[in-house]
């Protein structure tokens, strides 16, 4: 996922607040290398992140057939940066937990 999400193209959401302040979510949506639009996603009756493939064109979202992480407790998605470039990646699970900063490289 954190790979994926690094050479992201931008984050569509969440965005900064208009006052500035950062927005947390338990999905995010973006533009992957392509221009193609993806969708990490929080489902907690099934403790499982999902992806989405929704593109960018005329055609239904493709769930992936298997999840990308399983017994999450809690996930949070923070876009920290006005350019939608950086994001905080926040997940527990039991009594671990673990922050990560995702800078997306492609432009």
């Amino acid at each position: 996922m954190t790979k994926e999400l690094k050479f992201a193209r931008n984050i569509i959401y969440p965005r900064i607040n208009i006052d500035g302040s950062i927005h947390s979510s338990n999905k995010i949506v973006f533009k992957d290398f392509a221009g193609e639009i993806i969708c990490f996603y929080y489902d907690k009756n099934t403790k499982e992140i999902k992806r989405l493939y929704i593109g960018n064109k005329d055609s239904q979202p493709k769930p992936d057939s298997a999840p990308i992480a399983q017994d999450i407790d809690e996930v949070y998605f923070t876009n920290l940066s006005s350019e939608n470039r950086i994001l905080d990646i926040y997940m527990k699970s039991g009594p671990a937990f673990g922050l990560e900063t995702v800078y997306m490289v492609n432009e």
